[in-house]
């Protein structure tokens, strides 16, 4: 009888056991998760953006291993394709406005952003290639990126960074 009610005693503290592991919750997300979350990317215009004119900004899949190596007249050119599976989001940015956007961010890959300036400067791309960051401000100037601000939810205040990955 006592084998009998430890053998019932073990099967029901096992349960017990399973039921709250199922039911609690972890604050470490796994890479799945986060990257089902959108990422919001700002831009932020000046009078003197893309010298007064209109700016394309490509948002594109990448990796960290094919960055440094698009140089502008690839990317400008996947603008004339019809249909690039690369291509998260393409939009204009005028001068003197604020665009908000948000992209699905890629399940393999980082997303990089590419600004087409009419005469670039150094700073005309930026890859965001950690995975917990959601978003991210662009200051555009006249032919380069002139500041960019990354804000991730762990961060108890917004990173500022005046550079940009090249």
């Amino acid at each position: 009888m006592h084998l009998r009610h430890r053998c019932r005693s073990l099967w029901f503290y096992a349960w017990l056991a399973l039921g709250l592991l199922a039911c609690g919750s972890s604050d470490a997300k796994s890479p799945a998760a986060q990257r089902e979350k959108p990422l919001h990317l700002r831009f932020v215009s000046g009078a003197d953006t893309n010298g007064g004119t209109a700016l394309h900004v490509l948002v594109r899949k990448t990796t960290k291993i094919d960055y440094p190596r698009q140089d502008y007249d690839d990317v400008a050119k996947s603008l004339l394709l019809e249909s690039d599976p690369a291509t998260l989001e393409w939009l204009v940015v005028s001068p003197n406005r604020v665009h908000d956007v948000a992209v699905k961010r890629p399940s393999d890959a980082q997303v990089g952003v590419y600004f087409l300036f009419s005469e670039p400067g150094a700073r005309w791309r930026h890859l965001v290639e950690d995975d917990s960051v959601e978003y991210v401000q662009f200051q555009v100037g006249r032919d380069q990126i002139r500041e960019t601000l990354v804000r991730a939810p762990a961060a108890s205040a917004p990173a500022s960074t005046g550079k940009s990955r090249r």
